[in-house]
């Protein structure tokens, strides 16, 4: 029976270790998505700037 409990334990310690895991990762990917999103913004916005200059400067 205590063959049991330690593996029972294990188990829930190998659970406990796999969803802060994912917890963290899902952490690190919507931040990776959000820096992104906020790139994309960024050299759209430069772009968009970049046309309007030269469009000026016709």
């Amino acid at each position: 029976m205590v063959g049991l409990k330690n593996a029972q334990d294990t188990l829930n310690d190998m659970k406990q270790v796999a969803d802060e895991s994912q917890k963290a990762m899902k952490c690190f990917v919507e931040n990776f998505y959000q820096k992104h999103a906020a790139m994309e913004n960024e050299d759209y916005e430069r772009a968009l700037r970049g046309i309007a200059k030269s469009k000026n400067n016709m």
